[in-house]
């Protein structure tokens, strides 16, 4: 299941004194979809993990492995790249396989 691209627009501006301004506007198309965890998420989960967790006295390698490794619950958003386009942009420093969040439910009663 796919989610609608976002759209965002971002602006230019370029401006001398009392010159007009102007505004150029580029469109920027990106898809999100949610999908179940895979192994090969660990560490993007547990970058997230460690921005949420700053402080805390947890073990965030064990928290991401439980994660990761709950089939049947929670997805993990990640960027759809069409196939077409990834081998024309082999160059590009994107992670594929970059979680971008994470929607999951952990007994913590069960897993202290």
């Amino acid at each position: 299941m796919s989610a609608p691209a976002k759209k965002r627009a971002v602006q230019h501006c370029e401006s001398d004194g009392d010159q007009e301004q102007n505004v150029d506007q580029m469109m920027i198309n990106v898809e999100f979809e949610g999908r179940n965890p895979e192994s090969s998420d660990f560490h993007s989960v547990k970058q997230l993990l460690q921005q949420l967790f700053l402080k805390a006295q947890i073990n965030l390698s064990e928290m991401a492995s439980l994660l990761v490794n709950q089939h049947s619950i929670g997805s993990v958003i990640k960027q759809v790249f069409d196939d077409e386009e990834d081998d024309d942009d082999d160059d590009d420093d994107v992670d594929s396989n970059q979680v971008f969040g994470i929607t999951t439910i952990l007994n913590i009663t069960e897993k202290k």
